[in-house]
């Protein structure tokens, strides 16, 4: 039996969208393991002086929740 589990994540950056989203992807799997799929909910950017400032990327994360690492927890 496997569980996946379902975060929403925000990626930015100051180049494009898919810099934001690789971003996202790069530190979020700092301490999420298993991820298994990303699906891009919604892309904005920030204005200033009339100029992009930054691209914005709505993300939602799953992954597989490790049992046994939680398992290791409980003991």
């Amino acid at each position: 039996m496997s569980i996946k589990k379902i975060i929403q994540i925000q990626g930015t950056s100051q180049t494009s969208f898919d810099d934001a989203i690789s971003n996202a992807l790069c530190e979020a799997s700092k301490s999420i393991y298993n991820i298994n799929n990303m699906t891009i909910k919604s892309l904005s950017c920030n204005v200033f002086d009339n100029k992009i400032s930054e691209y914005v990327a709505d993300i939602s994360i799953t992954f597989t929740v490790d049992l046994e690492r939680i398992n290791k927890w409980e003991k």
